[in-house]
């Protein structure tokens, strides 16, 4: 039977004036409450695509533990040649929860990723992770060399007292200076904030 909130993304393109289907994709090997299209990334050339899975959500928390039995959020990247194929797939790990984004959020979704318009630079925000400085939260940047992706580097915002940082991530087309929103401790409910980083040395 079909698989409930495995989700799907589908692939359209333009003929004349018509759109017309062109493919599905899905998580290589898909589940029950993967979300698999929680958040989506089109470079500008229509042909790079970063697809979030939102596996860790209220269907699949375990209350008793607090955590989610080998549920982990990941991102796809896939290329178009000229067929989508899936060219690499980053993976959070139950000390990285919600890695690219929240599946418990409702009020809007937080996308905690982002594809330069060029395809080239991916930024992944793990906003829960304990960062070296011992807060929360530090966003990381990989690069496309040839058809391979690479780590290049992370950022972490100087500041103290964050909650979370990289709650949402938005990159320039170049993919050399980067927006996040970060979450400080002040007050009752927290005292939101942007961090901009330039000149990302990638």
């Amino acid at each position: 039977g079909e698989l409930q909130q495995a989700g799907a993304a589908y692939v359209f393109e333009k003929k004349g004036a018509a759109w017309i289907a062109r493919e599905t994709l899905a998580a290589p090997a898909s589940e029950r409450h993967d979300r698999f299209g929680l958040g989506l990334r089109l470079s500008e050339d229509g042909r790079t695509l970063a697809i979030l899975a939102g596996e860790q959500n209220d269907a699949t928390y375990d209350p008793v533990t607090g955590a989610w039995p080998d549920r982990n959020n990941t991102v796809y990247v896939y290329e178009r040649t000229p067929d989508w194929t899936l060219q690499a797939q980053f993976e959070g790990a139950p000390d990285d929860t919600m890695l690219g984004g929240d599946g418990f959020d409702y009020e809007g979704q937080v996308e905690g990723f982002d594809l330069s318009g060029d395809g080239r630079t991916l930024a992944i925000a793990s906003p829960y992770a304990r960062a070296a400085d011992g807060e929360s939260g530090l966003v990381r940047f990989y690069r496309r060399l040839g058809r391979h992706w690479t780590p290049a580097g992370q950022v972490v915002p100087s500041l103290s007292g964050r909650v979370a940082f990289g709650l949402q991530v938005t990159l320039s087309g170049d993919g050399r200076t980067m927006i996040a929103s970060m979450q400080g401790a002040e007050g009752p409910y927290g005292r939101p904030c942007v961090v901009e980083f330039s000149r990302v040395a990638l």
